[in-house]
């Protein structure tokens, strides 16, 4: 076998040994969007039906974010009969190391609790910051 025969088979070997690994890595990364949107969407789902504990267990307890975060659901819930979203969509999930930033837009309709009135139905616009602890993504703030 010549020199050349020998690159040749060395570099193809390598080749091959990187394009094994790559659907691993984006596999990886489906699992981590996947696993990101499940906490989006158990967060919403939470915030829909004024479930404080379960939308607060969303939250790392390490956050400075979090005192306020559960002032503010406290009073939205209180302030708000009826809570209704549609159309949460996940437009972009940015990853760096154990930090997500997720961008989501939502069609949001409340009904007050004082008159009852309904109101237009609000596009919502948010980011969501996001850290891993313990391989369990948590809410950061929003």
């Amino acid at each position: 076998m010549t020199l050349i025969n020998c690159k040749v088979k060395s570099a193809l070997f390598v080749l091959g040994c990187l394009l094994t690994c790559l659907p691993t890595v984006g596999n990886a990364q489906n699992d981590e969007q996947a696993n990101v949107q499940r906490v989006v969407d158990q967060f919403f789902a939470a915030f829909q039906q004024k479930d404080l504990s379960s939308a607060m267990a969303l939250w790392s307890g390490n956050s400075p974010d979090l005192t306020y975060g559960r002032q503010l659901l406290q009073h939205t819930f209180a302030a708000y009969r009826t809570i209704e979203l549609k159309n949460v969509r996940v437009n972009k999930i940015t990853f760096d190391k154990d930090n997500a930033t997720v961008q989501l837009t939502a069609e949001l309709t409340v009904v007050d609790t004082m008159g009852g009135r309904s109101a237009t139905p609000l596009q919502m616009i948010r980011t969501m910051q996001m850290v891993r602890e313990t391989g369990v993504w948590k809410i950061w703030n929003i």
